[in-house]
């Protein structure tokens, strides 16, 4: 009868030890999004995927400057949700500017393996284009 009553107690006990015990800090959670490095080289690449694409629908051609935010989202597959600058180019020459926030789905076992499911821009800080302007021509 006395192991009977000790085997809740020892129960009780280690699940408040378990308890106790902190989990990884880094586990996002299922189906959260996730910080990226916004300078690893598969964010970038993603990036450039996502403006080729724009590209393509526009009929011109831009470039990345640089990229400022990235996520991912494990699905079936994953969601990248990136912040960067574009510049168009024209003539071997930067034109307008624009911020802008994407989302590609990456599923590397279809072909093709990316796509691009929203994007969105912002003309850039006039100012920061004029003060970028200024520097130049001087």
């Amino acid at each position: 009868m006395k192991l009977i009553s000790r085997i809740p107690r020892s129960l009780t006990s280690l699940s408040l030890v378990l308890a106790a015990v902190p989990g990884p800090a880094s586990t996002p959670a299922v189906g959260g999004w996730t910080s990226r490095d916004p300078d690893s080289s598969q964010v970038k690449g993603v990036a450039e995927f996502a403006v080729k694409d724009l590209s393509e629908q526009f009929a011109r051609h831009f470039v990345v400057e640089y990229v400022s935010s990235a996520e991912s989202q494990v699905v079936e597959g994953t969601n990248y949700r990136l912040g960067f600058r574009i510049a168009q180019l024209a003539d071997e020459e930067l034109g307008a500017r624009k911020d802008c926030t994407a989302v590609v789905w990456e599923r590397p076992w279809l072909r093709p393996a990316d796509q691009l499911t929203s994007f969105d821009c912002q003309s850039a800080d006039a100012s920061a284009d004029a003060a970028a302007s200024a520097t130049l021509q001087m």
